[in-house]
């Protein structure tokens, strides 16, 4: 029981549609009465929505009000992103929901409860559930690579200063400490200068459309 609800925690071992799909076949076979499924996890997400005027930080929480299966989906060299399936849309109910939480009693109402429940939460768990600091939430530019930087570290990323792929698996399990990535190449967020984060920060949540799909 969540909230006088009754709720069934599923928990998948796999990443990937047909895991996801069979966890959710079993599940709706062994509790028919089931009225909202929700989705939760740990997902990667663009750093600014709508331009520049939103930004979303490590921890945020993204809540969609739309779902694009980005598999059917077609990507230009040139990088332009062309959508062929329409994005799906939740049921009139969940719409509803959703359109309340986006009004400015609703935005406060999910902030305030958040706060609160994130605070509990870092009361039981400690500095494991808290911000990690500025310095784990760098965002670097599109075109820097995470990878080897001097030519003599590695064959497989020498020679990817052009904008190539190539990156060797132990760069990609590496920090930038150990890279010595450039520092000169990192974006500054407001967030992040204004607000002068620190462990206490509070996550804003962001409405939008989430993609899913095999592809990484």
């Amino acid at each position: 029981m969540i909230a006088n609800h009754n709720v069934v925690l599923v928990r998948i071992g796999r990443m990937g549609t047909g895991p996801a799909t069979s966890a959710a076949e079993h599940c709706y076979s062994s509790f028919p009465n089931i009225r909202l499924a929700l989705v939760v996890g740990v997902w990667g997400g663009i750093p600014f929505v709508k331009g520049e005027s939103q930004e979303i930080l490590l921890g945020d929480v993204v809540i969609s009000d739309s779902l694009v299966h980005y598999d059917y989906a077609r990507q230009l060299p040139n990088g332009q992103f062309i959508q062929k399936d329409s994005a799906y849309k939740p049921k009139s109910e969940v719409a509803s929901f959703l359109a309340m939480l986006k009004t400015r009693r609703g935005s406060k109402s999910l902030s305030d409860s958040m706060e609160g429940h994130l605070g509990k939460l870092q009361k039981k768990l400690g500095c494991s559930s808290a911000y990690p600091g500025i310095l784990e939430d760098r965002l670097f530019e599109s075109s820097y690579r995470h990878k080897h930087h001097m030519p003599a570290e590695c064959s497989i990323c020498n020679g990817n200063n052009n904008g190539g792929a190539s990156v060797c698996e132990k760069a990609l399990l590496s920090t930038c400490e150990d890279l010595s990535c450039d520092s000169g190449k990192l974006i500054t967020r407001s967030r992040q200068t204004e607000n002068a984060i620190s462990s206490s920060y509070l996550p804003v949540v962001h409405f939008g459309p989430v993609g899913s799909g095999t592809k990484s």
